[in-house]
């Protein structure tokens, strides 16, 4: 039972610290006098969960801190006194209280109807904002508002259960409206995370001629290793990707929040957290897989635009193997994206080709979400680098590409810690990797915001040699600012 008590208590130290851990954090820059062109902005949103609602506006995602510790507490007691049959019972019914009003039937639909992700079809003027955050894709809203003027910034998100034909559709009408808003023929456009599929999918299936200047923040549009090991079934949990995270984490952090990860590293709540979650994840992961994943996230088809092309078909047989006819409907709904996500670099210069002028930011010298196999690499918490560059050579966390692999190489292609080559991305010249930012980044009021404006708003098409102020290679502190 003593073993039980101090489990229970440094969950709840966990759970502090992670809530602590999403705490704004305001900032202060320098001023950066840049000319806009003359085009309104679209911030495309990405995957987003909390957004969810149902038709009264009621979220539908509501994360209790007391009923987490009740769950959590009851799931330990019951492993503890090997009840496991009613451990996993606990697990997979609070699981599915969460996210189960999120979840598709067997052909793809949503069960829930009136659960939506709410969208606007105004410009930032017209709604209030106040109610967004202030980091991430919500924290490049207010600065583009400040920057651009309300007038002037639109929201795009969008429910991506659906396939990416459909979000493609509903962007086109956004940007209908936005030019007739504006008397514009054009749009500007700054894709976050997913944001960046969405993006993708409206040139796969609509066009080019209506964007003038894009910039993709820490896209997916390659997949994210995550879903690809997700749907795989290539689960992972290694002690020192826990150190990595939680390191990385508090990097990213202010001063209190790195002192509870110092407490929680020396008190050994690293590797009883790494323990545990090893423990539900593969001790339980068929459990997990059949009465939780496969009804909820596995059948919205578009979650499916996030599986590396490698893991596409292998996971297509993990999730669904034996229950096939059971889920034929979305299975095939799923194959109908695989032209899609296959072509992406095929879209890519085809923007080019047609004028688009389009950049990439790509954040590194993080650690990733410890739960999957290959995890050890580096990213910016969520995302491995190696995605979201267009593939450029990436040492694992912590370690630098070896004499080898940088032989032959120009210096300029290579990150100032050695473990990044730019040289075999798919558009070095277009792309810029921030070392210590968070995925996405761009909080409100730091430099890093207002550097992804200017990429988003440029007249011209912007490369890596254009501004010493920056380079290919740049870094962030904890507020987002640039350290020169």
């Amino acid at each position: 039972m003593k073993k039980t008590a101090r489990r229970a208590i440094s969950l709840i130290m966990v759970i502090v610290i992670c809530s602590t851990s999403f705490f704004s954090l305001g900032a202060s820059a320098a001023e950066n006098e840049y000319e806009y062109n003359d085009y309104p902005l679209i911030v495309v949103r990405g995957f987003d969960i909390v957004s969810f609602a149902y038709a009264n506006g009621e979220e539908i995602l509501k994360i209790d801190v007391p009923e987490i510790i009740t769950v959590a507490t009851t799931f330990l007691l019951q492993k503890f006194f090997a009840f496991r049959d009613d451990a996993t019972e606990t697990l997979l019914a609070y699981a599915n209280k969460l996210f189960g009003p999120i979840a598709s039937d067997p052909d793809g639909n949503p069960i829930f109807e009136e659960v939506h992700i709410p969208q606007f079809i105004t410009s930032t003027a017209e709604f209030d904002i106040s109610l967004f955050g202030k980091k991430h894709a919500q924290g490049l809203i207010h600065e583009a508002v400040d920057q651009l003027g309300a007038e002037n910034v639109y929201v795009f998100t969008f429910d991506w259960r659906k396939t990416p034909d459909v979000y493609a559709q509903e962007l086109d009408e956004l940007i209908e409206i936005v030019k007739e808003e504006t008397g514009k023929d054009k749009v500007n456009i700054a894709a976050t995370s997913m944001g960046s599929v969405a993006l993708t999918a409206y040139f796969h299936y609509i066009g080019y001629d209506k964007v003038d200047s894009a910039v993709i923040l820490s896209g997916v549009h390659n997949g994210a290793d995550a879903a690809g090991k997700l749907f795989t079934g290539k689960l992972e949990v290694e002690k020192e990707t826990v150190y990595n995270f939680f390191d990385s984490l508090a990097t990213t952090q202010g001063t209190f929040v790195k002192v509870l990860l110092k407490i929680a590293k020396f008190i050994g709540l690293y590797d009883f957290l790494a323990d545990i979650v090893a423990d539900v994840l593969l001790g339980y992961q068929d459990e997990l897989y059949d009465g939780f994943l496969r009804n909820t996230f596995a059948t919205a088809p578009g979650i499916w635009a996030l599986c590396p092309d490698e893991c596409f078909d292998e996971g297509l047989e993990y999730v669904f193997d034996g229950v096939e006819e059971e889920y034929a409907g979305v299975i095939e709904k799923i194959k109908g994206l695989k032209d899609f996500i296959f072509s992406t670099e095929a879209i890519l210069d085809r923007a080019y080709e047609e004028g688009i002028k389009l950049s990439y930011v790509s954040n590194y010298g993080l650690g990733l979400v410890p739960i999957y196999e290959g995890a050890d690499a580096q990213g910016d918490i969520v995302v491995s680098t190696y995605i979201t560059s267009n593939f450029a050579n990436v040492a694992p966390y912590g370690k630098q590409l070896s004499d080898e692999e940088l032989a032959g190489v120009e210096p300029e292609f290579i990150s100032p810690d050695k473990s990044v080559d730019a040289s075999v991305c798919l558009y070095p010249e277009y792309t810029w990797f921030i070392k210590d930012a968070i995925h996405v980044g761009c909080s409100y009021g730091s430099e890093f915001a207002r550097f992804a404006i200017m990429l988003a708003t440029s007249k011209t098409q912007p490369t890596v040699y254009d501004n010493e102020l920056y380079p290919r290679f740049l870094q962030v502190d904890e507020n987002q600012n640039f350290v020169r």
